[in-house]
């Protein structure tokens, strides 16, 4: 059933010239992340929640490992990144 609603969206994708215009401005950039988080999201199977829920709590372990030094770390080097693109003259 996937398949065939597959191929029913590319053929519309490929008969308007405006949804490939938007398809390539959805992959490049930050709609590609989105792109793929929606990918992710849409038909999961069991067995890929399993892996997420697990790479998670070893995240989470790890974060528990490093604590304070690794958080205070990450903020330091998030506000030198700021700093830095400011230096540059800003984002635009």
């Amino acid at each position: 059933a996937v398949m065939k609603y597959q191929k029913i969206y590319d053929r519309d994708l490929v008969s308007s010239d405006g949804r490939i215009r938007l398809l390539k401005m959805l992959r490049s950039g930050g709609f590609y992340i989105l792109s793929i988080l929606w990918r992710l999201m849409n038909p999961l199977t069991l067995m890929q929640y399993v892996i997420i829920a697990i790479t998670f709590q070893k995240l989470q372990d790890f974060m528990k490992k490093i604590q304070w030094i690794g958080f205070i770390g990450l903020i330091l080097l998030f506000v030198a990144t700021i700093v830095h693109v400011e230096a540059q003259g800003g984002l635009s």
